[in-house]
């Protein structure tokens, strides 16, 4: 498994019409749960990092991977994937942490169907990510790719994606912002929801008061 160190110092390089294309079709939804009937037992969940508002109108045809610098980190128990493919494909995505890049895992998800399609995945929160992460989407159908849209709304990322293809680093120049369709949803560490908890406690007991 390839690692991948701290982004701040890497080249850049432009990308070029193999790697991206136009799409002004319709887009589709649809989940899938890959929890096995886990479901997490915390009281709190939180979307960290939400890139899935405004579509570009743009899509990548090879496998890519965006850094995500996201609100908090946690046990990974869901994420959203949006892509583009003229088959049926499948989809692998693996995780690096960009702190240390070291890699932390990922998950596989088949059958995905053929068009323009948003899918909501619910996995088992065993995966723990931090603040900071490569979030890589891997088509397995030719000329499949993720969708590009920006800005995010939760969270933040660079204007470059990692073409894992070339195993190279890329950007359109700002038309589009080079950001993939991309939400991620954790259980907050322990100690946020303990900080939650006694926060609210704390307005509870305020509101009483008046």
């Amino acid at each position: 498994m390839r690692t991948y160190v701290a982004i701040a110092a890497l080249v850049v390089s432009a990308a070029s019409f193999a790697q991206f294309h136009q799409y002004n079709g319709p887009i589709h939804t649809a989940s899938i749960d890959l929890s096995g009937g886990v479901t997490s037992q915390a009281d709190v969940n939180a979307w960290v990092y939400d890139n899935t508002t405004t579509f570009t109108g743009y899509a990548m045809t090879v496998p890519a991977a965006d850094d995500l610098s996201m609100t908090g980190s946690g046990y990974l128990d869901m994420y959203k994937i949006g892509y583009s493919s003229p088959t049926v494909t499948s989809c692998v995505t693996h995780i690096w942490d960009l702190h240390t890049g070291n890699y932390l895992g990922g998950f596989q998800v088949d059958g995905l169907n053929a068009g323009a399609w948003i899918y909501t995945i619910t996995v088992a929160p065993t995966l723990h990510v931090s603040d900071y992460i490569l979030f890589s989407q891997e088509y397995s159908a030719t000329g499949a790719g993720a969708l590009i849209f920006d800005p995010p709304t939760i969270g933040s990322s660079q204007d470059y994606l990692l073409d894992m293809s070339a195993n190279q680093w890329v950007s359109f120049g700002g038309n589009p912002v080079a950001n993939l369709y991309t939400a991620v949803h954790v259980v907050p560490e322990p100690g946020t929801i303990a900080t939650l908890v006694v926060g609210m406690v704390g307005l509870l007991s305020l509101r009483r008061r008046k």
